[in-house]
């Protein structure tokens, strides 16, 4: 026998019956599906076939379903592959009767574009040999193609356990950022931290090691606590270690004395704490007043508060010349970083941070320090723009809001900050030169990011680069993101784009006609067709932006060119929601209206798709539109659907790939259908396109059928520009 991946084998006789719900039973059928629907918004399914037919007939059960579910079929391997890396699809399922799809070549690509997606395939009869092959190739269900309710239970269980799996996936990222935050909060931070495990120093910010004189951290890691503990305190550290081990978590802060590099005894005080590092229980220890000369230094905390009740110095000698007294680093207001968070609109976010600061810190006492932060704050200062708000973050951090920042200037003012504290530093402290400043930006009031989720890109970014220094810019993804998002951010990001696909006439070519694409640039900066967002689209009042940039768009375009070609002429598709709203329609003639442009360079298109689900907001539109003397055009109809063109009454109607697509079929390849169709378009006063002519067999089937326009990316794929030679083809 075959097998379902097309290799000879024995069968063997162990075939199984398969017991399915009884499709009577909606009331069991409900019983089973109901829990995992309520947890699921929405399905995208991919259908591997190369037959539409079969892709309509899976679509049919899902109309059974409880939950929203978004089909595209594939009609190619090379389309299966773009599909899997365009977006993130919950499902595909696969067909035992596909020539083309095996499932050893879907398991395949799943694998080559990295995807999170379950797979289901579908038998005509239930086979143990294919159930194992199957399974082998990937594939999380084997289905025989008769138990529609399995399907669908099976379907809502595999999309249940994709969506944990995403959530698991996303708080390995939330945890890995958390990560990365601690870690720049302990090296940022002014208090001087160690982690103790086994009585062993297991990790110990830049802090801590300056306060006992070291050089670095490795210098003390892996060491005995206790050496550096004088010997009369050693009894006392046991004490509340065994205390902390036994499970103690409220003791008081201890006076002792620690050991420094130099083997000098000074006094300090510890705060004790239970915590953990790299996901081990150990004690936290917070060393507080540590000092040369072996007493405790009381002058920074006096510095402290001058410092946060001073002004700044009004004198010309600069941030070196001012006394102690006279240091501030109050910031501009807002002055917190919850103010920060607040801010609307949109703008660059900035956390700058001071890195390698072991390399400058040796050498300076604390008032040095404090003039030295001063100079960097009035330094700050005097690059941003006068509308940017600084806050300070735990003294050696600062985060900067630049509200409205021009395209590009993120990165020039990072570089110019970068360029301006490295050699500040270099001069106030007599260090090396060296990349003193790390610097994370992130944009808000876009992509769904807001000013407090700038403030906590930027961080994470910061975190990144201060082994290194320098500034990185965090850039939004929009590749996972989905429908309604994912087009708000497109349009946010700057990443839609229109092109141009030429509508060649045949017999008759009176006008330049073009059929306006949206492209959409994903993040690694290549341009695909959107289609597969714009479909996915519901009928939000927010989605009529596209349309509204669409239309701008085409105007613009059409501006420049309309009055040097008056034969010119654009059709602009309109989505779902331009459809169902009820005042795009008028935006839209007033909008024409003050572009001045001729009524006939511009018509609007709509799916036959979108004619059946919102038929009456669809007549009402193009009725409008025609009365307002704009022509239309209905796409994407199918042999089943020519009633939707007969209640909307279009100019044109642009025909399904399928019909041309059957003209050079193996079998079933007559004219019969498509010549059906342009009779009953004629019928009703609208002029048919053909499209997906892709090869020279498909335009010399088209020629001999009558039909006045086709389109296809053998005459052209779209362009750029408006700039085809029609005269080749007319």
């Amino acid at each position: 026998m075959t097998t379902a991946i097309g290799m000879d084998s024995l069968d063997l006789d162990l075939d199984l019956d398969v017991q399915s719900l009884d499709p009577g039973d909606a009331a069991q059928a409900a019983a089973l599906t109901a829990p995992v629907a309520a947890q699921l918004d929405r399905v995208s399914i991919l259908l591997a076939h190369e037959n539409p037919e079969r892709g309509e007939a899976t679509k049919a059960i899902f109309k059974d379903a409880s939950w929203s579910t978004h089909c595209h079929r594939v009609t190619s391997i090379e389309d299966l592959g773009d599909s899997l890396q365009q977006q993130p699809w919950d499902m595909i399922i696969a067909y035992a009767d596909s020539s083309l799809f095996m499932p050893a070549v879907i398991g395949k690509q799943i694998e080559q574009a990295g995807a999170c997606i379950r797979s289901i395939y579908l038998d005509d009869s239930y086979s143990s040999t294919n159930a194992l092959q199957i399974t082998q190739c990937g594939f999380h269900d084997y289905l025989t193609e008769q138990e529609h309710e399995r399907l669908l239970f099976a379907v809502q269980r595999e999309a249940l356990a994709l969506k944990n799996e995403r959530t698991a996936l996303s708080s390995e990222s939330v945890l890995a950022e958390a990560e990365a935050k601690s870690k720049l909060l302990l090296d940022s931070t002014a208090d001087a931290i160690a982690y103790v495990a086994d009585g062993m120093l297991i990790h110990a910010n830049n802090v801590f090691v300056e306060q006992l004189g070291f050089n670095s951290v490795e210098d003390i890691e892996l060491q005995p606590f206790m050496d550096f503990v004088a010997k009369d305190d050693e009894s006392q550290i046991r004490k509340i270690l065994r205390q902390l081990d036994a499970g103690a978590s409220d003791l008081p802060d201890t006076q002792l004395k620690l050991v420094d590099a130099g083997q000098n005894e000074r006094d300090v005080e510890i705060a004790f704490a239970t915590a953990s590092h790299d996901g081990e229980s150990c004690t936290q220890i917070i060393l507080r007043g540590a000092a040369a000369g072996g007493s405790t230094n009381t002058a920074p905390t006096a510095a402290i508060a001058e410092r946060d009740t001073a002004t700044p110095s009004s004198t010309d000698a600069g941030p070196a010349a001012a006394s102690p007294a006279a240091v501030s680093i109050a910031i501009d207001t807002p002055s917190s970083l919850h103010a920060l968070a607040e801010l609307a609109g949109k703008g660059m976010m900035y956390f700058v941070s001071l890195c390698n600061v072991a390399n400058f810190r040796a050498a300076m006492d604390f008032n040095s320090h404090t003039q030295l932060l001063q100079a960097i704050q009035e330094k700050i200062a005097s690059l941003v723009p006068d509308n940017a708000h600084i806050a300070n973050y735990a003294g050696e951090n600062w985060v900067i809001a630049v509200p409205e920042s021009e395209t590009g200037a993120e990165a020039s003012l990072g570089r110019e900050i970068c360029n301006a504290i490295d050699p500040l530093i270099s001069t106030h402290t007599g260090a090396a030169a060296d990349k003193y400043t790390a610097i994370g930006i992130s944009k808000y009031g876009i992509a769904d990011l807001s000013a407090q989720d700038a403030i906590e890109k930027s961080f994470n970014v910061c975190a990144s680069q201060l082994k290194t220094g320098g500034f990185k810019v965090f850039a939004p993804r929009i590749d996972n993101a989905q429908g309604s998002a994912a087009l708000r951010s497109a349009m946010e990001l700057d990443r839609l784009k229109i092109k141009y696909q030429p509508i060649i006439g045949l017999h008759n070519q009176s006008t330049q006609w073009y059929e306006a694409f949206i492209f959409m640039r994903n993040d690694a900066g290549i341009e695909q067709d959107a289609s597969a967002l714009v479909d996915s689209l519901g009928i939000e009042k927010d989605n009529v932006a596209l349309d509204q940039w669409l239309v701008n768009e085409a105007i613009s375009a059409l501006s420049s060119l309309v009055y040097e070609n008056s034969q010119i002429s654009l059709t602009v598709p309109l989505t779902s929601s331009a459809v169902a709203s009820g005042e795009f329609a008028e935006w839209l003639l007033a909008t024409m209206q003050a572009s001045s442009l001729p009524k006939d360079c511009l018509s609007f298109s709509i799916t036959a798709e979108q004619g059946q689900d919102y038929e009456a907001q669809s007549k009402a539109l193009l009725t409008k539109l025609l009365e307002n003397g704009f022509k239309s055009t209905i796409t994407d109809v199918g042999s089943d659907q020519l009633a939707v063109v007969k209640a909307c009454r279009p100019d044109y109607v642009q025909l399904h790939t399928s019909f041309t697509e059957k003209l050079n079929a193996e079998e079933d390849n007559t004219k019969e259908a498509l010549k059906s169709a342009i009779s009953q378009a004629g019928e009703m006063d609208a002029v048919c396109i053909a499209t997906g002519v892709n090869t020279a067999a498909d335009l010399a089937q088209l020629w001999q059928t009558g039909i006045p326009y086709v389109q296809g990316t053998y005459l052209q794929a779209p362009l750029g520009s408006m700039s085809y030679e029609f005269s080749d083809i007319a």
